[in-house]
């Protein structure tokens, strides 16, 4: 990575007087000068540097001696950039400097905070300034920022002062919004952080909740225990108990995004610990299914293919292992039955049915797993002649909707029926006439198959295409001749 080194714009001369990027040109290549901060002795460079996005202008350089880089920034805001009177512009408003502070300091609740420099405008807005490349930022300067309150520009000193020297105003970057609350630079952001709760803290602002900062803290000071769980430094509990501080709207709102991953696990923990009553016993209704379907999975056990199995209605939850339902396995959730209690409850009970009926329930297995079988191939079959299909009934469709007397309209649909030992799958036509007359027509893909097979000497989307045409013309002059005798009030009148 490229070291940052601001250029050094001002000498002095022998007489302590300053030259600067006005008179630069005045100062010959052999001149000694000296540096008006460390007062080593300087020579004037010029040259440029081809790398750079802007160019560089002549400026000095040391002979002996070194400065800082950070003492050079500090000289140039003070004579260059941010000194009294100084314009810089920030997105689309231009402010004035009214005073500029170097290395002020900030208590804050997520430590001190330095900026390179804090500037007062005329208009009485205040800028934190950080210089890019000068400090690797840490995580916690967004959490600092936003207690702070105030926006945050990022300037960089060379590209800056090329502003300066061609007389025009510097832009400055915004790299974080109070306004907003957000940081538009990812890596001043943990990125775990910002994905979770950036879009929480916008939401707390655009109500404009009193208590908008306490929330914050309580949310932030769960994600710091966050941490410490999954770096094994907290318990589950302890993660929990400060779960439970938050109010239930965040509690909701977090749960909702621990969808993958380690915050699954996690998640089905801190559900138990809602403060919510009502959304407690839903979550753990909810976790009493996941129990129930758990089982189920173990034993093989489906509503659709065996007559016994476990499911839940309500607070009932029963396994249907007899066909008098009063002689079924049957549990009552009360407040204190845990997803432990069923499974405990209904695993030897489910276990002895199987035991009993293992014969019969693995010809059911298989017979599952055939007809999934089938079912894939039947899907596999219909997708491949609906790629021929579609396009000659959208064909169709077409011509009918841009006939020139605009009297018919046809839509289409597919219509695809599987089960077991039983199929049935057809194309629906829609045909309406003056948007009076409707009727559905109802193409077999058996009977298209049979006349496609019956008419192998033709080409098969040509083919298709009289088949569909024959049908629907059938059912237009029908359809015509019913218009043009008409109902009570309505009817079709013929125009010569």
């Amino acid at each position: 990575m490229e070291i940052y080194e601001p250029e050094l714009m001002y000498a002095l001369d022998s007489l302590n007087e300053y030259s600067d990027w006005k008179n630069v040109y005045n100062v010959s290549g052999n001149d000694i000068c000296y540096c008006p901060i460390c007062l080593g002795r300087v020579k004037l460079w010029n040259g440029q540097n081809p790398n750079k996005t802007y160019l560089k202008q002549r400026c000095f350089h040391h002979i002996d001696g070194m400065c800082s880089k950070e003492s050079k920034i500090h000289f140039a805001y003070k004579n260059w950039l941010l000194e009294k009177g100084c314009k810089f512009k920030v997105e689309d408003d231009i402010y004035e400097v009214e005073s500029a502070k170097l290395e002020m300091q900030f208590n804050t609740s997520y430590g001190n905070y330095r900026p390179d420099i804090v500037v007062n405008t005329t208009n009485n807005k205040t800028f934190y300034v950080e210089v890019a490349y000068t400090n690797k930022k840490t995580d916690d300067y967004v959490l600092k920022w936003d207690e702070l309150g105030n926006d945050v520009i990022e300037i960089d000193v060379n590209e800056q002062l090329f502003c300066v020297k061609s007389n025009d105003i510097p832009v400055f970057k915004i790299i974080y919004s109070s306004d907003l609350d957000q940081c538009f630079i990812k890596k001043y952001v943990r990125q775990d952080y910002d994905e979770l709760f950036s879009e929480r803290k916008i939401y707390w602002k655009r109500k404009d909740l009193i208590n908008y900062k306490i929330k914050w803290e309580q949310l932030d000071w769960f994600w710091r225990d966050l941490q410490k769980y999954y770096s094994k430094k907290l318990s589950i509990l302890e993660i929990c108990e400060t779960f439970e501080k938050l109010d239930f709207e965040d509690q909701k709102f977090i749960c909702t995004r621990f969808k993958n991953g380690k915050h699954k696990v996690l998640k089905y923990e801190l559900e138990k610990h809602y403060s919510d009553k009502k959304e407690l016993e839903k979550i753990r209704l909810q976790h009493i299914g996941q129990t129930i379907r758990q089982l189920n999975r173990e034993f093989g056990y489906s509503s659709t293919y065996n007559k016994a199995y476990l499911c839940r209605k309500g607070r009932h939850v029963i396994f249907r292992d007899h066909p008098n339902w009063k002689k079924r396995s049957y549990l009552f959730v009360t407040d204190n039955i845990t997803e432990n209690d069923i499974y405990n409850f209904f695993h030897p009970v489910m276990k002895l049915y199987y035991k009993n009926n293992e014969k019969r329930l693995l010809e059911q297995r298989e017979k599952e797993i055939k007809n999934k079988q089938i079912k894939i191939e039947y899907e596999e079959k219909i997708n491949k002649l609906r790629e021929k299909y579609d396009v000659v009934f959208q064909k169709i469709e077409n011509e009918i909707n841009n006939c020139k007397n605009h009297l018919w309209c046809m839509t289409f649909s597919f219509n695809g029926y599987h089960i077991s030992n039983y199929t049935r799958d057809n194309y629906i036509v829609l045909l309406r006439l003056a948007k009076y007359w409707e009727k559905y027509i109802y193409l077999e893909i058996s009977e298209i198959e049979d006349y496609l097979n019956s008419h192998t000497n033709e080409n098969v989307e040509n083919s298709l295409y009289n088949f569909i045409i024959n049908e629907l013309e059938k059912e237009m002059n029908n359809m015509l001749k019913h218009a043009l005798v008409g109902k009570s009030t309505v009817r079709l009148l013929e125009v010569k």
